[in-house]
């Protein structure tokens, strides 16, 4: 497997985002906000936010991400499960920060009780790595 390349999402990408919603287990797709137009104004009212990874020539990871103004958030988190514990959900949540900064209130999203979460999993990850 080759290293993900973490990139800004695309229109273009929205059918091989959606493919890979759907090989994920449990994974939430609603007809009223995950279809190609609903997505499509999601990423022109978030152009900068939003996220995919490619490795081997397809999109193995994606983030919908962006704010109401008032405050930032992450949707459709996810990786392909051949591609999990690379650091790749980890690189697209920081690419989602780094570039949500720049609209308003998104900072909010550091103070949510998920990214947390996430970040404290990541890091009994890294040291259970360790400890092997």
């Amino acid at each position: 497997m080759s290293e993900a390349t973490i990139r800004p999402m695309t229109e273009q990408d929205y059918d091989a985002v959606r493919a890979l919603w759907l090989t994920i287990r449990g994974f939430g797709i609603r007809a009223l906000d995950d279809s190609r137009e609903d997505v499509v104004r999601f990423i022109r009212r978030n152009p900068t936010t939003s996220v995919v990874a490619e490795a081997d020539g397809k999109i193995v990871g994606s983030i919908l991400c962006g704010s109401d103004g008032r405050q930032g958030a992450l949707y459709h988190v996810c990786v392909a499960k051949a591609y999990r514990r690379q650091g790749i959900g980890t690189r697209m949540v920081g690419y989602c920060e780094r570039n949500g900064h720049q609209q308003s209130g998104f900072d909010r999203f550091h103070q949510q009780r998920g990214r947390q979460r996430f970040l404290e999993a990541d890091r009994l990850e890294k040291e259970r790595r360790e400890l092997l």
